[in-house]
């Protein structure tokens, strides 16, 4: 089963953010700054660092499976994709992880303003 990979979306609220705004992939459903903060609040307890790693080895198996054959599976979705569609997927992958690292710096930014407030 082949599918296409949606285009970006930009939205004009995210648009100023600047973390930069996640790409539109069916796969991912609807991603805002907000909703990863809370997931990572959520299922992380605000590790960002483990969330962090998890989309760079997502980042790091596409790119290998890339290398190695003309169709990839999308971790943890057995969709196959062909090789178009996965360097497609591999550039959405890797805007995710730069806007994740983004998120990451700005909420370390604000635990060390709060720590240093509380001293």
């Amino acid at each position: 089963m082949t599918i296409a990979v949606v285009g970006l979306v930009i939205f004009a609220g995210d648009a100023r953010a600047p973390c930069g705004v996640f790409p539109s992939v069916s796969l991912w459903g609807k991603i805002t700054h907000q909703s990863v903060q809370a997931y990572v609040a959520k299922y992380h307890h605000g590790d960002w660092q483990t969330y962090v790693s998890k989309w760079e080895s997502q980042l790091m198996k596409i790119r290998d499976i890339d290398r190695r054959t003309s169709a990839s599976l999308v971790p943890n979705h057995k969709i196959r994709l062909n090789s178009a569609e996965t360097r497609l997927y591999i550039r959405y992958v890797t805007q995710r992880v730069e806007i994740v690292k983004c998120l990451a710096a700005q909420a370390g930014s604000r635990d060390t303003k709060s720590a240093m407030i509380m001293r």
